[in-house]
């Protein structure tokens, strides 16, 4: 809990989250079939003050995978994101790490997610050997068990619900979802639990 802590002391905080390619029971086999890796299809980030987890601007970005260019009918279902979506609003993973990284201000700014994107991020620059901006990577769900919540029960696109509150969208699409853990953040700051 110092680290992230400290991390709540610094002016402000980005919260993203990542949608990447699956396939039906993938989670389950750790994306260990054949030809599946985590790549990236689409990033999502609110900037956030620290004061009160207000958001101050958004990042939102499709990226065109190059191993599985083509989107499993599970990922489209999940996520509602379109092959013609992708198709024309893609961008190469480098051009989307270098244009996120600029959002978060050369990576001045600390990120925060629920889990292992931060992971996700490096696995897509080994993947397309390419070197990934520095970036400040903190997995966020400490501080929410910490405050109480049961992160065992809820995905990023769900802990909203944990404090009885309402959020209108999609679960899997990664702006939403952060848009989740930033009202989740903002709650937990109005009930004074970080």
């Amino acid at each position: 809990m110092t680290e992230l802590s400290h991390l709540l002391q610094q002016p402000f905080l980005v919260v993203f989250d990542t949608e990447y390619t699956s396939w039906e029971g993938a989670m389950a086999r750790n994306w260990s079939g054949p030809n599946e890796h985590r790549e990236l299809v689409q990033i999502g980030a609110l900037k956030l003050s620290t004061r009160d987890f207000s958001p101050l601007d958004s990042f939102e970005c499709l990226v065109k995978p190059v191993r599985n260019p083509h989107l499993s009918d599970y990922f489209i279902k999940l996520t509602h994101i379109t092959q013609a979506e992708v198709d024309t609003r893609g961008l190469s993973f480098a051009d989307a790490a270098t244009r996120f990284h600029v959002f978060c201000q050369g990576g001045a700014i600390p990120l925060g997610s629920y889990g292992t994107d931060g992971d996700v991020m490096h696995e897509n620059a080994r993947l397309h050997n390419v070197p990934l901006p520095p970036f400040s990577f903190h997995d966020l769900r400490p501080l929410f068990d910490h405050a109480g919540l049961n992160t065992k029960a809820h995905s990023s696109g769900t802990l909203y619900k944990a404090l009885g509150l309402n959020l209108t969208g999609h679960t899997h699409n990664a702006l939403f979802d952060a848009t989740s853990l930033a009202v989740t953040l903002a709650e937990l700051r109005k009930q004074q639990k970080i």
